[in-house]
C-alpha cells in the first residue's frame, strides 16, 4: 500500500499549528570530519574503523560474553584498551550506569590503529554479520545474558526488536556511503547469494509473546512485501505505520511532498507477537483489533545519513512496563541505553569522533 500523502500534509500542517515554533531540532555541532577510509587507514589512531571490512576479514571466535569492567566513566578500558578480535563475534556488555569509554585496537604489520567507542549505560552489542553463520552465536548470548523471564517475556527474549535493514537502493550504491542488501550478500550452501533478512527466522524465538517489532522500509512496494513475509514467519501481526517526515531546521519538508523520484518520508512498520489464535484467525492485543492498521506521523530534522530518529522515548509507553523491558536493534548502527544491538555496523556512531567532548 503507498503513502497517502494527502493524509501526510493534513497532519504535518495540523502539527506545525500545535507546536507553533520555528525551529525544529535543538543546536547541533557542525564540524569537519574526515571519513575518508583510505586516508584512515594511514592514521595510526584517532580515525573511525570501517566496522564491517573488519568484521569481514575475520578474527573474533566468540566466546563468553565480555563485561565492561568498572570505572568512573572518564576512563578507558582496562589495560589501555582491548583488540578488535576480542570484540568481533563476541556479545559485549556496558552493565553499569554511566557511559564507558572502549578503546578498540586494530593490530597491524607495522603499527596498531586505535578508535575510541561510547558505551551507553546497560548497554549489550554483538559486533557481527548478519547471515545464516552468525544466528546461533546472537541466540547463545542472549540466552546466556537473559537466562531468566521476566513477567512479560521468556529467556532470551525482548519485548520490542527494531530493524533497520541495508535494504538495496540505487543512490545508496552510487553514493557507497553504506553497504546495502546486495552488497552485503552472505553466500549460501549452493553458492549463490542470500539476503541477510532470510536468514532472520530464528528472530521468532526471540520475541516475547505480544511483543512489538519494528522494521524500517523504503517506499518499494517490494520491500514492503519482503518485511510482511518476515513478520509472517515470526507470527507478527502489523498492527501501526508511523511515517518519518524529513524536516530542514526550520520545518519544511527536505524534499518536495508530492517528488517523483525521491520522497521525503521513510515508513516504520509496527506489528505484535501474537499472544493467542482467535477462531476467525484475527488477533487482540490490548483491544486492538488487527486488520485495523494505526497510522502516525513522526516530524524530525535528519542528521547523518541513513541514521534514523530515537524511537525510545516513542516506543516505551507501548511495553508492557517502560522501567523494566528488554529491547533489540537488529542492523543497528549505533548503541541505545539499556538496549542490546546487533550487526556489522553497531558501534558505527557510538566513535568519539561524532561527539563533542559534552557529549
Amino acid at each position: 500500500a503507498s503513502i497517502d500523502e494527502e493524509w501526510v500534509s493534513r497532519e504535518f500542517e495540523a502539527l506545525k499549528g500545535e507546536y507553533g515554533g520555528e525551529v525544529w531540532c535543538a543546536e547541533r555541532w557542525v564540524g569537519e570530519l574526515d571519513l575518508g577510509m583510505e586516508r584512515k587507514r594511514k592514521r595510526k589512531d584517532g580515525g573511525e574503523f570501517d566496522l564491517p571490512a573488519l568484521v569481514r576479514d575475520g578474527g573474533g571466535n566468540g566466546g563468553e560474553p565480555w563485561v565492561v569492567p568498572a570505572g568512573d566513566g572518564s576512563e578507558r578500558t582496562e589495560g589501555g584498551g582491548i583488540t578488535m578480535d576480542m570484540v568481533v563475534n563476541r556479545a559485549v556488555c556496558n552493565p553499569h550506569d554511566s557511559t564507558m569509554r572502549c578503546e578498540i585496537i586494530v593490530v597491524e604489520q607495522h603499527f596498531d590503529r586505535r578508535a575510541t567507542y561510547l558505551l551507553p549505560p546497560q548497554s549489550t552489542f554483538l559486533l557481527s554479520a548478519i547471515g545464516p553463520r552468525t544466528t546461533s552465536a546472537f541466540s547463545t548470548a542472549a540466552l546466556t545474558l537473559l537466562p531468566d523471564s521476566t513477567p512479560s517475556a521468556g529467556p532470551g527474549q525482548f519485548d520490542f526488536v527494531l530493524l533497520d535493514p541495508p535494504w538495496s537502493n540505487r543512490s545508496v550504491r552510487r553514493s557507497r556511503r553504506y553497504s546495502t542488501m546486495k552488497s552485503r550478500g552472505v553466500e549460501s550452501d549452493c553458492g549463490g547469494m542470500m539476503d541477510p533478512m532470510r536468514a532472520l527466522g530464528m528472530l521468532g524465538q526471540h520475541i516475547a509473546p505480544g511483543g512489538l517489532v519494528g522494521c524500517w522500509i523504503t517506499n518499494k512496494p517490494a520491500v514492503r512485501e519482503a518485511a510482511l513475509a518476515a513478520f509472517r514467519e515470526w507470527g507478527v501481526e502489523l498492527v501501526e505505520e508511523w511515517v518519518w517526515l524529513k524536516v530542514t531546521s526550520m520545518g519544511q519538508p527536505v524534499t518536495e511532498l508530492g517528488g517523483v523520484w525521491r520522497k521525503p518520508y521513510e515508513v516504520l512498520m509496527l506489528g505484535r507477537k501474537r499472544m493467542h489464535q482467535q477462531m476467525d484467525g484475527d488477533v487482540e492485543v490490548e483491544g486492538c483489533r488487527v486488520g485495523k492498521v494505526k497510522k502516525k506521523l513522526i516530524v524530525a530534522v535528519p542528521d547523518l545519513h541513513s541514521r534514523k530518529p530515537s524511537l525510545k522515548e516513542l516506543v516505551e509507553p507501548l511495553v508492557p512496563d517502560p522501567r523494566h523491558y528488554r529491547a533489540l536493534e537488529v542492523f543497528a548502527r549505533n548503541l541505545t541505553a539499556g538496549w542490546w544491538a546487533w550487526g556489522d555496523e553497531c558501534l558505527k556512531y557510538n566513535w568519539d569522533g561524532y561527539w563533542t567532548g559534552d557529549a
